[in-house]
């Protein structure tokens, strides 16, 4: 049994349709864009800005995926961090030094659940005359919406589709068209081979195939992060979220979140970072809080038995010292909770790890 890491899957390409629409569940906002990731989606986000207006600075969490810095200093934007930080008692807060009178404000919804929402912080800078972008990436099956003026997400991250992001216009219509953007046939030919190559690893257990596929993801990341710009969603990808059921999706995430939460034994070692509260959100991960000596122990004994939870997020950015960044690189752990998976694999999980924090 393997439990998390890279979504697996092999496509019938005589299957696929030509020239579909976005799904009705994706129809965010006044105007959107599917495109190949969250980068992508990002970049075209920010062009759209600067065609609107004169955009010099950019203000950002601290606790972030380098993936989404990376789009404002390719447009030459100068960037800001402000400090997140996380306690127990209060959750997730944030040092947002009101001051500074960015050109755009990015604020992010940490795992998707309610308590993390940035509300008054959007609202906030939205009357400032700042420009708001919300990553969306793991609240986008909530039912709620977003007051931001944009909206981005890596839907990638969500299911076995080779390519996808979402770039969100909340109040307006996107100025550049979708004309001028293009097919990476590169990238999803490579992506899709890899797909292949696990889950025919998944069907057979042939250990012989795991480096090579392991290897093949490893690749199709660093191409990524070379070049991203202007890129479309591949057909494959969009005919499946046209067929897809979202809503079984959901209910199959919350009911493998309500099994950790109802069964996964907190200690003064582990705690759950947000009360069991599932109404009105479908979770990307279930994050917990590990003391820092144990932390890193537990996800390699969880990685020895083929259960694979990764770290939101190593990233630090340049020139920003903090502490408090620190705390939740070295202490969050986040738990597969996807509709891969049912109750046997998170009876597995959840029993790997009360084995051993009881230890």
């Amino acid at each position: 049994m393997e439990i998390g890491s890279e979504f697996w899957g092999e496509f019938k390409l005589e299957n696929i349709k030509q020239n579909l629409q976005i799904p009705k569940w994706l129809q965010l906002g006044q105007d959107n864009r599917l495109l190949l990731s969250g980068r992508t989606a990002m970049d075209f986000i920010i062009k759209d800005i600067k065609f609107r207006r004169n955009v010099k600075s950019a203000y950002l969490p601290s606790y972030c995926c380098s993936s989404m810095v990376r789009p404002f200093l390719d447009n030459g934007i100068k960037v800001d961090f402000y400090n997140v930080k996380y306690s127990e008692k209060d959750g997730f807060e944030y040092d947002i030094d009101y001051s500074k009178y960015p050109d755009i404000f990015l604020a992010m919804n940490y795992y998707g659940f309610t308590e993390s929402e940035m509300k008054s912080q959007i609202e906030d800078y939205k009357n400032r005359n700042t420009i708001v972008i919300e990553d969306i990436t793991h609240s986008l099956l909530n039912s709620g919406k977003s007051s931001a003026n944009y909206g981005v997400a890596s839907i990638r991250k969500w299911m076995a589709i080779p390519s996808g992001a979402i770039a969100i216009n909340y109040n307006d219509k996107f100025i550049e068209s979708s004309a001028k953007l293009k097919g990476n046939d590169e990238y999803i030919n490579s992506k899709l081979n890899a797909m292949k190559l696990k889950a025919e690893y998944m069907e057979t257990g042939n250990e012989e195939i795991k480096p090579i596929f392991l290897e093949k993801f490893t690749k199709l990341n660093n191409l990524l992060s070379n070049e991203y710009k202007e890129f479309k969603i591949d057909d494959i990808s969009l005919s499946i979220l046209n067929s897809i059921d979202i809503n079984k999706i959901k209910e199959k995430r919350k009911a493998n979140a309500d099994y950790i939460y109802t069964n996964l034994k907190e200690t003064n070692d582990i705690r759950f970072v947000y009360s069991h509260n599932l109404t009105d959100i479908c979770p990307l991960f279930v994050p917990v809080r590990i003391n820092r000596d144990k932390r890193d122990d537990l996800r390699k004994h969880l990685v020895s038995n083929s259960i694979y939870s990764p770290i939101h997020w190593n990233y630090y950015p340049e020139s920003f010292k903090s502490e408090d960044l620190k705390y939740i690189n070295q202490t969050i752990l986040s738990l597969v909770c996807d509709q891969r998976y049912g109750d046997k694999e998170m009876e597995y999980m959840v029993s790997m790890i009360n084995d051993f924090m009881s230890v």
